[in-house]
């Protein structure tokens, strides 16, 4: 699972999800992609988290943004409550950054500690 960040981190992270991300923004803040396409981003982005070497730790995570995926492609390709695709994928998208920041932190931390021992073992 992913462990919470506290801190100064809180408050990084909570700009974070203030709008979309920048390359499928406008000035208005509509989204460029359609709805096929960002699935499509994030399905790939997945597939790579997926076959990250943490994927294990963070399981839970992974399997709820598939699931949203799939429930956005369905609710899509049936041209039914396009909002709710909308939050369906903005969930995944979040969902998917989260990993990204568990590994982050996880190669800060062995980076880390690898650096500790270097310092404690010289002469």
């Amino acid at each position: 699972m992913i462990r919470p960040i506290w801190g100064s981190m809180v408050v990084a992270l909570s700009l974070v999800g203030c709008g979309p991300p920048a390359h499928l923004a406008t000035a208005d803040g509509v989204s460029q992609a359609a709805p096929s396409e960002q699935r499509e981003e994030l399905a790939a982005s997945l597939a790579e988290l997926r076959g990250g070497p943490r994927a294990e730790e963070v399981r839970a995570e992974l399997d709820r943004a598939e699931t949203w995926l799939a429930q956005a492609e369905r609710l899509n390709a049936e041209d039914e409550q396009p909002e709710r695709v909308g939050l369906l994928l903005e969930g995944a998208a979040t969902q998917l950054a989260a990993v990204k920041a568990h590994y982050a932190r996880a190669r800060a931390e062995e980076n880390y500690e690898a650096l500790r021992e270097r310092v404690e073992n010289q002469p």
